[in-house]
């Protein structure tokens, strides 16, 4: 059972070249880069976010 799911955004064309030129460039694959540059920024969000509502779910 794959705990992966499929998700699909529409982007500008320029940023989605420059996302896979930098992939490239780090010796990344699409899927590994894209993965590592939305956990980092829900990282950031996170320590910048004291009541821990980054991932957008109100605390209840």
């Amino acid at each position: 059972m794959s705990t992966e799911q499929q998700f699909n955004v529409y982007l500008p064309a320029d940023l989605v070249r420059r996302v896979k030129h930098a992939a490239i460039d780090e010796g990344l694959s699409l899927k590994r880069f894209t993965m590592q540059a939305l956990e980092h920024e829900l990282e950031r969000l996170a320590a910048t976010d004291p009541a821990g509502t980054a991932d957008g779910q109100e605390q209840r």
